[in-house]
């Protein structure tokens, strides 16, 4: 049976996922691979029937580790748990291993946001392609997650924005009948047009009743006339992004602010009282938030308050691109053992808490380069964004990143 092999994994039996960046991937979560040459010309039925695709199914069933699949391969082996497992519990009931077909489509629209977090780039935030030609003009530092991609570029408007095409999006509407799951991120999907539109067709013709829909969001269009829209689907599940408490959140994802984040939190929270949503948050350690962590999951505890909505919040592992400069790699051992004293208070079995203890255990020395890159990552994005990192994060994260202010100024 297909569940008993080591590295089974049912995403690639029934899924179809693409980039805006003009790459089709078998999950979001996939790093590297061969689907680097793939592009935007073929359709998500052709990808899904390409030769990789159907090496990565043969793979996953004979127990082989696909490089395509690194991320999970990683997380398993430092912390024993990874997204894929979870697949496995959520899927498996809708897998027929013998006839692949696609029955969950994980749609990113567009790259148009409201937002600009740090952590993100401009391949997910048209915005932050406006703070990176500021750079350019003034020709400062460019963290390096920012750099610009020869990739993206060809799909990218003047402003920035990339998003699917016609014939993407009309293959997306036909695929709809079949569709049982369907995952929509960004950009902000909430204020992209073309996602009103397929909740509307969905609703219009009655697909939605055998959809359980999924959406990765900001929460800053949180609604009634949104929140209406959903009532009809099968399911939905609201990933709510959120990576920092008060101040902390106000620095990372910039220009929205922590007041008006928890007056749309109550906003989902009265409109669910009678509705079937649930919602949980998603959350990205960084170096900058490790030690603002324990706050938010305490205030994540007090509004999360039925069963159907999930807490704790859960909590990547790994930054992309693995040398970011907010990598937890970089934070002092003694930040990183406050925020496992406090956060394992929650959770002992966290992902993230393993990685962390493992942190601890193995602390990694970052040389004079990395020392540099994160401070002058941190000066000019706090510099055109009129911030400082003093005002906004905790304490001791303040007091390392003045030390090595002091030292490379």
């Amino acid at each position: 049976m297909a569940e008993q092999s080591k590295t089974f994994c049912p995403l690639p039996f029934i899924h179809s996922h693409a980039a805006v960046s003009g790459k089709f991937k078998p999950c979001c979560n996939s790093l590297s691979g061969s689907w680097e040459n793939t592009t935007r010309d073929m359709s998500y039925q052709e990808w899904f029937d390409s030769e990789i695709m159907t090496q990565l199914r043969s793979d996953l069933l004979s127990g082989v580790q696909n490089k395509l699949c690194d991320v999970c391969w990683k997380d398993e082996k430092v912390s024993g748990s990874s997204i894929r497992q979870r697949y496995i519990e959520k899927f498996s009931n809708i897998v027929d291993i013998k006839n692949p077909k696609i029955k969950y489509l994980d749609l990113k629209l567009s790259n148009e946001c409201n937002l600009k977090c740090r952590m993100c780039s401009y391949i997910s935030s048209h915005l932050i392609g406006n703070d990176m030609q500021q750079l350019e003009n003034s020709n400062s530092y460019m963290p390096k997650h920012w750099l610009r991609s020869p990739t993206a570029e060809k799909n990218m408007d003047q402003n920035s924005i990339q998003q699917v095409s016609e014939n993407e999006y009309n293959e997306i509407l036909s695929l709809l009948p079949q569709i049982k799951q369907l995952k929509v991120t960004g950009g902000e999907p909430t204020i992209s047009k073309k996602f009103i539109d397929i909740l509307d067709e969905c609703n219009n013709k009655n697909y939605s009743q055998n959809i359980n829909l999924s959406i990765t969001t900001n929460a800053t269009k949180f609604t009634s006339e949104f929140l209406s829209k959903l009532d009809s689907f099968a399911s939905v599940h609201l990933n709510i992004s959120c990576d920092g408490y008060n101040s902390t959140y106000n620095y990372i994802r910039y220009p929205f602010n922590w007041d008006k984040f928890q007056e749309r939190i109550q906003n989902l929270k009265d409109y669910s009282k009678n509705n079937s949503i649930s919602f949980g948050m998603s959350v990205v350690p960084l170096a900058i938030n490790v030690e603002n962590l324990p706050a938010l999951q305490k205030w994540s505890k007090s509004f999360i308050e039925t069963t159907k909505n999930t807490w704790p919040p859960f909590m990547n592992t790994f930054v992309k691109p693995d040398d970011s400069f907010l990598s937890l790699e970089n934070v002092p051992t003694h930040i990183l053992q406050y925020a496992y004293d406090n956060l394992i208070k929650v959770s002992e079995n966290s992902v993230l808490i393993k990685r962390i203890k493992n942190l601890i255990n193995n602390p990694v020395v970052i040389d004079k380069e990395k020392e540099i890159d994160i401070v002058k990552s941190i000066q000019s994005v706090d510099q055109i964004r009129s911030q400082h990192y003093a005002d906004y994060l905790e304490p001791m994260t303040a007091e390392w990143l003045e030390g090595l202010f002091k030292k490379h100024a």
